[in-house]
């Protein structure tokens, strides 16, 4: 089908700030601006706004985000709530805002499973990429796709049906519709990234008549890339102690191609676009502002199709228990920043355990089950993270040796050992009772190493020290009295 594209510029440019910055590219483009415009496809005008950052030039070829609103939304709604501009200024890449069609409602939508009308969305976000190429340099490696809501729905049809043109996804509030597991066969492994509030009330976390639940959705996409079945959990600092909400975000390693699953659980998070200002707490509960997602979702994408020769990538230290992050040697690759290495660098490891604590395993290494306080990695292409995980000691079993002193016999104690010490062994801070057993005409006098060394009593405690300890029960005779005889006379 022929595709006209048709661009009806609309400038919504800071001119009076930029216009001594701004200068012509063409006859219909100025840096720094944002452009309104339709291409026609299958049968429909189909709307779009394309921002242009000002550090764009037609010489370089620059990656393509595509963002798509939200049910009942809209695409310049989209491009405020869930706004990459200021990033894009930095990053240097294109951000379109398709416009979805209406639905028998006239609420503009995505129609990623074919439940409201005919609308061709996927052939319509193809041609859009096919236009877009025509008109600007586009790294057709790097185009990616997210999206809020039913907006995020649409990005995971994408990954399934257009995953030869789409190179990596990204969804806020959104899930998988019921049943597209089974109909999802990419063509080549996708990185994907799921955000999702766990006290969601449009879309719920675990699922319902509107999709998939989140976790099966993730999980669906990290076994169909072949990643590691346990994720890598970290708990993100709670920024922002006002905003009712927590963050989780789990990272699966290890998939093909060197690409990852990410999922960030927001406990207690709502309907909403984390890091926003523009949230309605009364219809969708409390919006995260503990992390930005256009933020992460950018540094997400931006892994992905570079061709970079040896990129260098961040290498993520954590820890489990108590003691501090592992640190590496070297510090970085040649060329790259701290932190940061390239594909193939062998990296040196070295554990830090707090005191009475020890390594009792690491997640990301070369050998995950070592308990020892080194180890390594080889950096794969792609950020990596590593956790070391630490471990209290065990305690020591300490002998307690009874004695005593005149006539009688040993103290017995109770119990008779901690559990998992032997017989007359003790853990520290065990409370052992003790018993004395005086012979016949004779009394305990006092004890040694005890609670109570002065206590006359039968029964006395000690509290195991951290070390061998010694108990003694003095016994002394008993005094006879003698009372004198009285006669009568």
């Amino acid at each position: 089908m022929k595709r006209i594209v048709s661009l009806t510029v609309s400038v919504l440019l800071f001119l009076t700030l930029v216009s001594s910055a701004a200068h012509a590219i063409g006859a219909n483009l100025v840096l720094g601006q944002t452009i309104s415009s339709s291409i026609f496809h299958d049968g429909i005008q189909r709307e779009y706004i394309l921002y242009i950052p000002g550090s764009y030039s037609p010489d370089t070829a620059v990656p393509l985000v595509i963002n798509l609103h939200g049910y009942t939304s809209s695409a310049q709604s989209q491009m405020e709530s869930g706004d990459f501009r200021s990033i894009a200024d930095t990053a240097g890449f294109l951000i379109v805002h398709p416009l979805g069609t209406d639905d028998i409602l006239g609420n503009p939508h995505w129609n990623n499973a074919g439940n409201a009308n005919d609308a061709d969305d996927i052939g319509f976000i193809e041609a859009l990429i096919d236009a877009l190429a025509a008109e600007y340099n586009i790294d057709n490696n790097r185009v990616y796709s997210t999206g809020y809501s039913n907006g995020g729905y649409m990005s995971y049809t994408l990954a399934c049906q257009l995953s030869h043109r789409i190179r990596a996804v990204a969804s806020v509030a959104g899930q998988m519709y019921n049943g597209q597991f089974e109909s999802c066969i990419p063509s080549r492994p996708v990185p994907v990234m799921e955000i999702h509030g766990t006290a969601d009330p449009v879309i719920p976390y675990g699922g319902g008549v509107l999709g998939e639940p989140t976790a099966d959705v993730i999980s669906f996409w990290s076994g169909f890339n072949n990643c590691s079945p346990n994720p890598v959990v970290t708990d993100m600092p709670n920024i922002n102690t006002d905003d009712g909400s927590t963050t989780e975000r789990q990272v699966f390693t290890n998939c093909d191609e060197s690409i990852e699953v990410e999922h960030y659980k927001i406990n207690n998070g709502g309907h909403t676009w984390p890091g926003t200002t523009h949230s309605y707490p009364f219809y969708y509960g409390w919006t995260n502002h503990d992390i930005d997602a256009s933020a992460e979702i950018w540094r997400f994408f931006s892994q992905y199709g570079y061709p970079a020769v040896n990129p260098c990538h961040p290498l993520v230290l954590g820890k489990t228990g108590s003691g501090d992050p592992p640190t590496v040697v070297p510090a970085n690759s040649e060329g790259c920043s701290d932190g940061e290495y390239v594909e193939g660098e062998t990296i040196g490891l070295t554990a830090h355990p707090a005191e009475g604590h020890h390594v009792s395993g690491w997640t990301g290494t070369v050998n995950d089950a070592s308990a020892s306080l080194t180890n390594q990695v080889i950096m794969p292409a792609s950020s990596h993270n590593i956790l070391t995980h630490y471990e209290k000691d065990p305690q020591a079993c300490h002998a307690l040796t009874l004695g005593y002193i005149g006539i009688g016999e040993l103290p017995t104690a109770s119990p008779a050992n901690s559990e998992k010490c032997s017989i007359g062994e003790y853990l520290e801070r065990e409370t052992i009772n003790l018993t004395a057993h005086p012979a016949d005409g004779y009394h305990v006098s006092g004890w040694t190493g005890t609670a109570d060394d002065s206590s006359a009593s039968l029964a006395n405690q000690v509290i195991m020290p951290a070390e061998g300890h010694e108990v003694a029960t003095l016994y002394e005779e008993d005094s006879l009295i003698y009372l004198p005889i009285i006669t009568k006379e």
